[in-house]
C-alpha cells in the first residue's frame, strides 16, 4: 500500500519535471530560431557573402516600411502625413525624391506606388554614389558598419526578451497561453530590432565620410629638434646649463652620480695595558676588576 502511494506520488513529481523542462525547452527554441538568423547574417557579413543583395533588400524593406507609416493605404490620402516621409527619407538616405501631391484623390494610389519606386531608384543610386566616393575603403568600411549594429541590437534584443519572459507567466491571468503570448511578442520585438539595424546601417553608411589631409610642404620637410636632456639635481651639473645655445645645441644623456665615499673604520689606539676581569682593579680598592669599574663594562 504505501509502496503504491508513493510510486504514483513520484511518477506525478517526474511528469510535472517533464512539463517544466519541456516547456523550458521550447521558450529557448523561440530565441534559438532567432538566433540562427541573426548569426547566419552576421557569417555572411563577416565572409562578405551577398552583401550587395543584403543592401538592396534593407533599402527596399526600409521604404516600404516608411511608406506604410506615413502614407498607409488604410487611411484617407488627404490624411497622409507626405511631409514626414520626406524627412524619414532624408533622415536614413541621406537624400529623398521630389515630392509632389496627387491632384485628385482617385490618383493617390498610382501616385504613392510610383512615388515608392523612385524613392528605391534614389537610395540605390546615391548608395553606388557613396560606393564610387569612397572607394577601396568602402567593403571594409561597409563590414565593421554592419557588424557593429547588429551586435549592438542583437544584446538589447536579449535584454529585451529577458525582461519579457520574467513577466510573460501573467498572461495565464489573462486566459492566455505564456508560451503562445511569448511567441507572438518575441517575434514581433524581433522584427522591430531587425528594421532598426537596417535602418541605422543604411543610415551610416550614407553618412560616412572619410578625410585625408596630406602633409603641408613646412612639415614634410622639417626636422624634428633634437632633444637636450640636462640632469640638474646635482651641482657638478650645473654648468651646462649656464652654456651657450650652440654649444648645448647636441644631445646631453644624462650621467649617473657619482658614488659617495664609502667611510673609513676608525682605528682605536689602546695607550694602557688591557685589564683583565679577574684582575685587581686599577682604582686600588683591592676589588677584583669585574665587581668594581668592569661591572658595567
Amino acid at each position: 500500500m504505501i509502496t503504491r502511494m508513493i510510486n504514483n506520488a513520484q511518477k506525478k513529481v517526474e511528469a510535472r519535471n517533464f512539463e517544466i523542462r519541456k516547456q523550458l525547452l521550447e521558450f529557448d527554441n523561440v530565441l534559438n530560431d532567432q538566433r540562427k538568423i541573426v548569426y547566419s547574417l552576421r557569417q555572411d557579413i563577416l565572409e562578405g557573402h551577398q552583401l550587395e543583395e543584403y543592401i538592396g533588400d534593407f533599402i527596399e524593406e526600409v521604404v516600404e516600411n516608411a511608406f506604410a507609416e506615413f502614407l498607409d493605404e488604410k487611411l484617407r490620402p488627404d490624411s497622409w502625413n507626405v511631409d514626414g516621409l520626406a524627412v524619414h527619407l532624408q533622415n536614413v538616405f541621406g537624400a529623398a525624391p521630389a515630392i509632389e501631391k496627387p491632384e485628385t484623390l482617385a490618383a493617390a494610389p498610382a501616385w504613392r506606388q510610383d512615388l515608392k519606386e523612385a524613392a528605391q531608384t534614389a537610395a540605390l543610386a546615391r548608395y553606388r554614389e557613396k560606393k564610387e566616393q569612397i572607394g577601396r575603403f568602402f567593403p571594409e568600411i561597409r563590414k565593421i558598419i554592419m557588424l557593429q549594429v547588429i551586435d549592438g541590437r542583437w544584446r538589447s534584443h536579449l535584454r529585451t526578451l529577458d525582461e519579457l519572459r520574467e513577466g510573460i507567466g501573467l498572461r495565464a491571468y489573462a486566459q492566455k497561453d505564456p508560451l503562445v503570448a511569448y511567441k507572438n511578442e518575441g517575434y514581433q520585438v524581433f522584427q522591430e530590432m531587425l528594421l532598426g539595424a537596417h535602418e541605422e546601417i543604411l543610415s551610416s553608411l550614407f553618412k560616412v565620410q572619410i578625410s585625408q589631409e596630406p602633409p603641408s610642404p613646412q612639415s614634410a620637410g622639417r626636422v624634428p629638434p633634437r632633444a637636450a636632456f640636462v640632469h640638474r639635481s646635482m651641482e657638478q651639473f650645473d654648468a651646462m646649463a649656464r652654456m651657450p645655445a650652440e654649444e648645448s645645441t647636441g644631445p646631453i644623456m644624462d650621467l649617473p652620480p657619482p658614488e659617495a665615499p664609502l667611510p673609513q673604520p676608525v682605528q682605536t689606539v689602546r695607550r694602557e695595558p688591557k685589564v683583565g676581569r679577574n684582575d685587581p682593579c686599577p682604582c686600588g680598592s683591592g676589588k677584583k676588576y669585574k665587581k668594581c669599574c668592569g661591572k658595567s663594562v
